[in-house]
């Protein structure tokens, strides 16, 4: 902004002869003044379009903080969620591995009571197979050796 100065004018009509007159001076003044105003005007524009610039700057800075509080919340929220998921996934986990052990050891007793049958048979059938040798080498007839393999098939050693 360019400032007027008064005195110029004053001194330029001084300097080319002579007094400036007082209606001069008046113009000269009048249009000062509106000069003024006019900047006085643009200045006070210029002060409303920066305090309303600054105001919608807090606003924005409001909305941020509005946002990252909300974002936050929603953050927390998640990771309380995931937190509940966890455990409940860790208490599923446990679940399914301890069944999966169950199961492995009821198995393994299947196995064992299976492998013990085995045996028994096995021996059982042995032991049949030695008396039916036995008897046939000592029968005397046919009814002998019937009687002799009945009693061996309802012997009390039967698993």
């Amino acid at each position: 902004m360019k400032k007027p100065n008064p005195g110029k004018t004053t001194q330029k009509t001084e300097k080319e002869g002579g007094k400036a007159s007082s209606s001069e001076q008046k113009k000269s003044d009048s249009k000062i003044t509106s000069q003024v105003i006019g900047k006085g005007l643009d200045l006070v524009k210029e002060v409303a379009r920066v305090g309303g610039a600054i105001i919608e700057l807090q606003q924005e800075k409001e909305r941020t903080k509005q946002a990252q509080a909300n974002a936050y919340k929603e953050v927390e929220k998640a990771k309380e969620g995931t937190k509940q998921t966890m455990a409940e996934t860790c208490g599923k986990i446990a679940t399914l591995q301890q069944a999966d052990l169950d199961s492995q050891r009821a198995h393994e007793e299947r196995m064992a009571e299976l492998q013990m049958e085995d045996k028994a048979l096995t021996s059982r059938l042995r032991q049949q197979e030695r008396v039916l040798d036995k008897m046939l080498e000592t029968a005397d007839g046919p009814a002998q050796l019937v009687d002799g393999y009945r009693a061996l098939l309802i012997s009390p050693n039967k698993p």
